[in-house]
């Protein structure tokens, strides 16, 4: 696995992840229970129903493990099966660090 610069502007650090140990305990301890974070019953149940029938993720074609919001909740987006598409695990978690950027103003 090829090693990057952690996305914490300003860290030098090297991982194998998005973020360096330190700032990965630190993001963790800040983001709030899954609950918290929006996604409920009505997200889990909508997320089984969409993936029910083994779908392609809409991004690359890779079986879909996850369901990713089409309307991004930092943008007002729900998890109504409507703003739902399936993707895959890499797909869905590539978006995090630039959702994170957008959060902190610096998009």
């Amino acid at each position: 696995m090829a090693l990057r610069v952690c996305i914490v502007h300003g860290c030098p650090t090297l991982t194998a992840s998005t973020r360096c140990k330190a700032h990965e305990a630190a993001h963790q301890h800040t983001r709030g229970t899954r609950q918290a974070r929006g996604y409920d019953a009505t997200h889990d149940r909508n997320r089984a129903t969409l993936l029910a029938d083994n779908p392609p993720c809409h991004k690359c074609g890779a079986p879909a493990t996850t369901a990713g919001h089409i309307v991004p909740r930092i943008d007002g987006g729900t998890s109504d099966l409507a703003n739902l598409a399936p993707e895959c695990g890499p797909c869905n978690y590539s978006e995090g660090g630039r959702l994170a950027h957008r959060r902190s103003g610096n998009a």
